[in-house]
């Protein structure tokens, strides 16, 4: 059975570990899986990448190289434990709920290979990791052996000293405005001055969090985990790896990247505090350029501008500014003309609104609002392809900057939406950003549930009514 509506802080707490039989009991329970393998006094077990089938354990992938394995030897020795903090025997007892010892041990000794084996970080441990890096992640160069960072953080092994600290930056200070009510909503274990010490760079279906953009915070690493543990739980995807599971949701392709947290001086919102992650960013754009203010009066100087002065190289400046910030009322106009007379797309407002007014339509249902947008989307393409002009125009817009406009707006696996929004009451960037900025298709984050509002509310940011999501 799945349980899908676990709080967001859960009984197993980072900041003091409970004994390592409650802490497999809980992993049992709370995700439904009969076998999962022991957790070393280390883990999170709520955090961890969900553990391999026992099939899964013994299929081996490629062996590294002696020469390889030897260097991946040196490079753990070098950080484990000194670097790290971590107890490398910790570390094989976390290796060994996805690969079985046995049958690495076994496979080095018919290679022939002068492999180096006998201590604890030896050519079987490095194996083990690069046979756990190679069902993980997608891309090859994390598939080292060497336990860095992001492994450690997929093992489920947290308290480590290698990831670097976070100085003063935008969300330090929201935190400290709020720091009363963050405490209470995360059951104590989260405050302002501790929060940027758990932001966290794992594997998620296959991609490792911070390739592209840092980390995310732990508090949303555990609801991407209850996500992936109830897609797990399908028939369709049952025993698969992360990168098998990615696979099966489309996420293989090699421009796939995602963007986590940005933690910095600018204002990123829930991206600032790692509350946030972009999944499939080329292949699901923020449509209408919602990122862009809109403001009546720097319109009107646009306007203004535009007509009367006189540099030309300057008119044509202003003149796609205006463009990128109409956007926003053309993209509807686009779906209008693209879609049937039942769809209801209205004549007039912008595409943040049409979405907004999804969610009331639709909004405790994820696979409805999900399939409402797909057809959109392939009426949308399927109308670029017969018409030049509009095909054009959304090649040079900031909506697809970078991106083919044939390929739409909608790239995400309605699986993979419902397990997010659905389950794990995450909220959805295409319609959960109320009527102003809903449109970013690619965009996940905690604005709905545990502290999360709090947090949104204090950046001024939109946090759905009830009815329109399906936080009840």
């Amino acid at each position: 059975m799945y349980i899908y509506n676990r709080p967001v802080s859960p009984s197993v707490r980072l900041v003091r570990s409970p004994p390592p039989c409650y802490r497999d009991r809980f992993a049992r329970e709370a995700f439904g899986i009969s076998e999962t393998g022991a957790f070393s006094p280390s883990c999170d077990p709520v955090t961890a990448t969900p553990a391999f089938s026992a099939q899964e354990k013994t299929t081996l992938v490629s062996l590294l190289s002696p020469k390889d394995s030897d260097n991946a030897i040196r490079w753990n020795r070098d950080r484990h434990p000194t670097k790290s903090g971590i107890d490398p025997a910790h570390i094989a007892i976390d290796l060994a709920r996805y690969v079985d010892f046995a049958a690495v041990s076994a496979a080095i000794q018919q290679s022939g290979g002068k492999y180096t084996v006998g201590a604890t970080i030896d050519a079987v441990f490095v194996e083990a990791a690069h046979q756990f890096q190679a069902k993980t992640y997608f891309q090859k160069d994390e598939q080292s052996g060497g336990v860095g960072p992001s492994t450690l953080d997929s093992l489920g092994i947290l308290n480590h000293k290698l990831r670097p600290g976070i100085g003063q930056v935008y969300g330090r200070d929201v935190l400290k405005n709020i720091s009363k009510q963050i405490s209470p909503g995360t059951n104590n274990e989260f405050d302002a001055t501790n929060w940027f010490n758990f932001i966290v760079a794992p594997s998620f279906l296959g991609h490792r969090i911070n390739r592209q953009s840092q980390g995310i915070h732990v508090l949303l690493l555990r609801k991407l985990r209850e996500a992936e543990n109830y897609l797990l739980s399908l028939p369709a995807y049952k025993g698969m790896t992360p990168v098998q599971l990615g696979k099966a949701l489309g996420l293989d392709r090699k421009d796939v990247n995602y963007s986590g947290g940005r933690i910095s001086s600018d204002k990123q919102a829930m991206h600032a505090v790692g509350l946030a992650l972009d999944i499939d960013v080329k292949g699901n754009p923020w449509v209408g350029a919602g990122w862009l203010s809109d403001d009546p009066k720097e319109r009107a100087w646009l306007v203004d501008q535009i007509k009367n002065n006189p540099d030309d190289k300057l008119k044509k400046k202003y003149q796609k500014i205006l463009n990128a910030r109409n956007e926003r009322y053309r993209f509807l106009t686009t779906l209008r003309s693209a879609a049937p007379a039942s769809a209801n797309v209205p004549a007039t407002g912008t595409i943040a609104s049409f979405l907004h007014d999804i969610a009331v339509r639709y909004g405790s249902d994820s696979r409805a609002t999900h399939q409402f947008l797909a057809n959109r989307n392939d009426e949308f393409k399927d109308y670029l392809r017969t018409h030049a002009t509009e095909l054009s125009q959304w090649r040079a817009s900031a909506t697809f900057d970078n991106r083919d406009p044939l390929n739409g707006f909608l790239n995400l696996h309605t699986d993979l939406v419902f397990a997010l929004r659905q389950q794990a009451l995450l909220a959805w960037g295409a319609t959960d950003f109320g009527p102003r900025a809903s449109g970013d298709l690619m965009h996940f984050d905690l604005r709905t549930i545990g502290v999360g509002p709090v947090i949104a509310g204090a950046m001024g940011g939109y946090v759905p009514e009830a009815g329109r999501h399906p936080v009840r």
